[in-house]
């Protein structure tokens, strides 16, 4: 796991629901206490929150990069840095 910036971190997951290089992407607190999980499988992709709000969505073109911004700020509302981790995608 790497220390990054939040908003890089936004891009990150919202770039990788468009090119599907990661099966999961992880983000979590610098306590590690709360995460958004994104997983992608082959025709669908949820967000995974735990924390202040424990919720499964499914995420679609239209909708995916409101839902992720407001999960971002709902569990990580005083963060700058979050841990992220990445699972690859086996092709």
């Amino acid at each position: 796991m790497k220390l990054v910036e939040l908003k890089q971190a936004q891009k990150t997951a919202i770039s990788n629901l468009k090119k599907r290089r990661f099966d999961e992407l992880q983000f979590y607190t610098f306590k590690k206490d709360r995460s958004v999980i994104v997983k992608l499988t082959e025709n669908a992709a949820k967000l995974i929150e735990s924390g202040y709000q424990n919720e499964t969505v499914d995420l679609d073109d239209s909708n995916a990069k409101r839902l992720l911004k407001t999960a971002f700020g709902r569990e990580f509302p005083r963060s700058h840095k979050v841990y992220f981790s990445s699972v690859k995608a086996k092709k």
